[in-house]
């Protein structure tokens, strides 16, 4: 599943709008942010990642 069909998903499940989702997904991506670790850079080297990249990155991780 991509990640925009992940975010559609919950939205439904949770009946909230898509936005809303996404917006929690980045908020908790920027709470993570504020402590730096080199697993962040090893993960996402071209820096903070939107929800839909850190979704990605993670069902990547995931499959190995």
């Amino acid at each position: 599943m991509d990640a925009k069909s992940a975010i559609k998903k919950v939205a439904k499940q949770d009946n909230v709008s898509e936005e809303e989702v996404r917006r929690e997904i980045q908020n908790a991506i920027d709470q993570a942010w504020e402590t730096k670790t080199v697993l962040q850079a090893v993960l996402f080297p071209d820096g903070k990642p939107d929800p839909e990249t850190f979704l990605e990155r993670l069902a990547q991780i995931a499959k190995k």
